[in-house]
Order: C-alpha cells, then sequence, then structure tokens
C-alpha cells in the first residue's frame, strides 16, 4: 500500500517500476538456475 502511494506521487517511480520487476525476475532466474546445480554439485 505505502510502495502504491510512491507510485502515485512520482512519475518516475512508475517507469521504474517494471525494469525493477524485470531485473527481480532476472535475479529470481538466476538463482533457481544457481540452486539445481548446487544441489548437483
Amino acid at each position: 500500500m505505502q510502495k502504491n502511494k510512491q507510485v502515485q506521487k512520482s512519475s518516475k517511480e512508475k517507469s521504474l517500476d517494471p525494469l525493477n520487476l524485470f531485473v527481480f525476475f532476472i535475479y529470481l532466474r538466476k538463482n533457481v538456475a544457481y540452486s539445481p546445480a548446487d544441489k548437483e554439485n
């Protein structure tokens, strides 16, 4: 809810939101890719 308020306050944050999500997705994928490799090792 607080994040939503911030997005409403700043238009720039709204533009950054998708980018942040994209970076987070890549980070998550990296983590998932590393997890199985760690298990195999």
